[in-house]
């Protein structure tokens, strides 16, 4: 999430200092220059009296705020979500003083970039995501399987031969493991986009513990095939 600090002026007029991505940008806000152009998730349609009496000098709407988020930052209007006290900013023709927004208020934008770079980055982040689960999911499987087999129901020469066939599996996934370990830590995302570079450090720490786990789990299947 990323918060808009508002500081206000004369009527019709804001300055805000808009965080984002570790960022501060400037952002000024003039009701009386043009008609905002902003559209926001889940806004609804307005009437021409209801358009007509919001622009001009009686103050600041959603759609003011929406238009100059999307001009400082990547994410267009569509894409945004904003929220206030809990509450999201859903009619673009609205006075933001309606909606109980005060000088220094915070408000709240949620939404996805259409930076294509950052838009790239994000999808290779889901890409190693779900590689990680699958293999996590293979981890499970065997570990179930494997809890099965220490209860006995198979006879011995069965139950060996079975054995080393889940030990070789295991290993399939440590293996696996490091290969994706090696392509995300190969992976490089510039300085800019800070919240990515984060997601994809919080990725490596959870393969390394699911790593870890699986490494375990090969060293106890080991030794009951010595057994």
């Amino acid at each position: 999430m990323h918060s808009l600090t508002m500081s206000t002026g004369t009527p019709g007029l804001m300055h805000l200092v808009l965080l984002y991505s570790n960022k501060k940008y400037n952002i000024r806000l003039d009701a009386n220059q043009g008609t905002p152009s902003g559209s926001i998730q889940g806004a609804g349609k307005s009437t021409d009296s209801e358009e007509s009496t919001l622009q001009g000098s009686r103050g600041l709407t959603v759609g003011h705020l929406v238009s100059e988020v999307a001009k400082q930052t990547d994410v267009s209007g569509p894409n945004q979500r904003l929220i206030h006290k809990g509450k999201s900013l859903t009619d673009a023709n609205k006075l933001l003083s309606e909606y109980g927004i005060k000088d220094r208020d915070k408000v709240m934008l949620v939404g996805r970039s259409d930076n294509p770079v950052e838009a790239e980055h994000l999808r290779s982040l889901e890409v190693f995501e779900k590689r990680i689960n699958a293999t996590c999911k293979k981890v499970t499987d065997i570990q179930v399987e494997f809890e099965d087999l220490k209860k006995g129901y198979l006879e011995k020469r069965l139950a060996v031969d079975y054995l080393r066939t889940l030990t070789k599996r295991i290993g399939g996934t440590v293996e696996e493991y490091m290969v994706i370990l090696d392509d995300i830590d190969g992976y490089a995302i510039t300085n800019e986009y800070s919240q990515l570079r984060q997601r994809k450090k919080l990725s490596v720490r959870k393969i390394q513990a699911l790593l870890d786990e699986a490494d375990r789990l090969a060293l106890v299947m080991g030794d009951h095939v010595v057994e």
